[in-house]
């Protein structure tokens, strides 16, 4: 399948600019890979992100019931989250 789509998206890269070449088809190809993994990146940090809120939020919540439970859980997820680094 690969071997059809790349030529393929060659020819139209080729064929949608009149002052196209190759070289400027391959170069497209490339910045577009490019801008795929910046976007990966972008995405991976902003999902870090909502969830770092998404926790503040939830142990602020508790903490207006009961301040003790809060620290202990906040406490217990750092426990886990650190235990998981350390295992290797």
């Amino acid at each position: 399948m690969l071997i059809l789509a790349l030529p393929s998206l060659l020819l139209y890269l080729i064929a949608g600019s009149p002052e196209a070449t190759i070289w400027s088809s391959l170069g497209m190809i490339v910045m577009g890979g490019l801008r795929t993994i910046q976007w990966i990146i972008a995405m991976t940090l902003a999902l870090l992100v909502c969830l770092a809120f998404l926790f503040a939020v939830f142990f602020g919540a508790v903490a207006l019931f009961d301040r003790e439970v809060s620290a202990r859980m906040y406490g217990n997820f750092k426990y886990s989250c650190s235990a998981g680094y350390s295992r290797s």
